[in-house]
Order: structure tokens, then sequence, then C-alpha cells
């Protein structure tokens, strides 16, 4: 609660800072519409068929469906339930018990997503940063620029070898905690871990895609590059403040400041990030009713286990 006392903090001191930002605020929210939500929403969809599929690489034993229902929920309750750090992770591994999963299994293949995830995104972040010179290019700061192509080339190399650096660091970690991961070495795929960093790094990439074309139906043409950048810097500053639930006034100062940086109006920027939150609780709010849903189905069954013991 400390946590999203702090995040409110930072909105409200954004907004008293520069009273502007309240007309910027209105505006933006003006500028959003349904067909917009509407394309960003399928396009999240995509993204977690993409992290379902990474989470699969790492325990085939799982069943698609079932790592969709987690991933889903998993983002629906970090999302919405902004109330502590881990409530996403935990309503995931929930969700893979209640399709059947040992709950060893879905801790350990959540704990190993979540490692993979991280890793993808510092590619993406390279990636992001490695555009920036070129918008500022177009901003007249020829002064800033270093060659865009050099440092595409790196993020690619880098998520190359990246994904051969997990390939042979994942089975060194679990000999290292074979106590640890017995239960669950004959189920959890070490083949799959550098196949879910390259699956985790296409959905990160189509995070920036979903601003790209959100800008694009608001009516504010942001190019694809401009996007990928602000979208994975934005994204890189929630990850340092993991520690707020949900991003909470994290996210909107990231699109405000960084946006700023990159020549994008306040406006713009506001809405961008109010695109995001709106669908965030247009696919989450029926993520949190799977897990109610789940949690009950959970409860009568070990009831039923209880009375017949």
């Amino acid at each position: 609660m400390l946590s999203l006392a702090g995040a409110l903090g930072i909105c409200a001191a954004l907004i008293w800072a520069a009273p502007g930002l309240l007309q910027a605020l209105r505006t933006g929210a003006q500028s959003l519409n349904l067909q917009a939500l509407l394309v960003v929403c399928a396009l999240q969809a995509v993204t977690w068929g993409v992290c379902a599929l990474a989470l699969r690489s790492l325990a085939p034993a799982l069943t698609v469906s079932a790592c969709l229902a987690s991933r889903w929920v998993r983002d629906g309750a970090s999302n919405l339930l902004p109330v502590a750090p881990g409530v996403g992770e935990f309503a995931g591994v929930r969700m893979l018990v209640g399709a059947g999963a040992p709950p060893a299994l879905a801790v350990a293949v959540t704990a190993a997503d979540i490692a993979s995830e991280t890793l993808a995104q510092a590619p993406y972040t390279v990636l992001g940063l490695a555009f920036v010179p070129a918008v500022l290019t177009r901003l007249q700061a020829p002064a800033l620029t270093i060659p865009s192509s050099a440092g595409s080339v790196a993020a690619l190399l880098g998520a190359v070898l990246l994904c051969l650096g997990a390939k042979r660091a994942a089975p060194w970690l679990i000999r290292k905690h074979h106590a640890l991961c017995s239960g669950v070495l004959a189920e959890l795929s070490l083949h799959g871990f550098p196949a879910a960093v390259g699956l985790h790094l296409l959905a990160w990439t189509l995070g920036g895609l979903q601003l790209w074309a959100g800008s694009h139906l608001l009516g504010f043409g942001l190019d694809l590059r401009p996007a990928i950048a602000l979208e994975s810097l934005v994204y890189a500053g929630r990850a340092l403040f993991f520690f707020i639930p949900g991003g909470v006034g994290v996210q909107e100062a990231g699109f405000l400041g960084i946006g700023a940086a990159m020549g994008v109006p306040a406006a713009e920027a506001l809405a961008f990030a109010l695109l995001f939150r709106a669908r965030d609780a247009v696919a989450g709010a029926p993520a949190l009713i799977a897990w109610a849903l789940c949690e009950g189905r959970l409860g009568r069954q070990n009831g039923r286990e209880r009375s017949t013991a």
C-alpha cells in the first residue's frame, strides 16, 4: 500500500508541478477512440499468444491453452491489482495449478519464464536506444546522434549472444540448485530457455508495434522507430521501479518524460499512456474473473479431497 500511495503521489506531484498537464490530459483523453483500443487489444492478444509459446517451451508437458490462460491472468492481475509486487505471478501460478500442473512445476516454470522475459528486455531496450539518434536527427539535434544502424546491429548481436549464453547458463543453474529443482527437472526443458528468450524478444517488439498502430489510429502518426524507442524505454523505466505495483504513475511519467525528450507533445504522450491503461483494463477485467472462477474450482476440488480423506 505504501508503494501504491507513492505512485499516486508521483501523479499528483506531476500535475501540481506543471498545471498545463491537466489540459494535456483532457486533450489526450478526448483523442481516444474505440477503433484504436480494439486494435491495440487485438495486438496484445497476439503478444500473449507469443508469451504462451515461450512459457510452453520451458515445460512442454503444459498445454498451450493453460500457458495462454496463465499469461493472460498474470498480466491482468499485475495491472489491475496494484496492491503488492508478485500478485500477477501468483495468479499465473494458480492458473497453471488449476489446469492440472503440479504446484512445484507451476512455480518453477513461472520463475524461469520471468527470467527469460527479463533477459529478452535487455536487447529490446538496446534496440530502442539505437533508434533514439535517428529521432533526434529529425529534431535537428545532430550533435547527439550516432549511427542508428550500428546500434541496431549491436542489439541483434546482443540478442543472439544472450540466447547462446542462456543455453549454457540454464543447465549450470539447474545443476547448482539441483536439490531445489530435482522435483521438476524431468518436466522443465533446459533446451527451451533460449527459445523462450527469443519469443519474449518478439513479444516485446510487438509492444512497440502496438504503440505505432495506436498512434496512427489516434491521429498522431508516430513512425515505427520512435514508437519502439518510446515504448521500450518507458517499459525499461517501469522495470527499474518494479517495486511499484502496476507501474502506477511510473508508466505515465515515463511517457511524459521520455516523450518530451523525443519531441512528443504532452497531450500525445498522455494519450498513449491512457490508451495502454485502457487496454490493460479491458483485457484484464475478464482475466480477474477467470482467476476467481479458477480459485473457486480449486477450492471445491480441495474440499472434495478433504472429505474423502
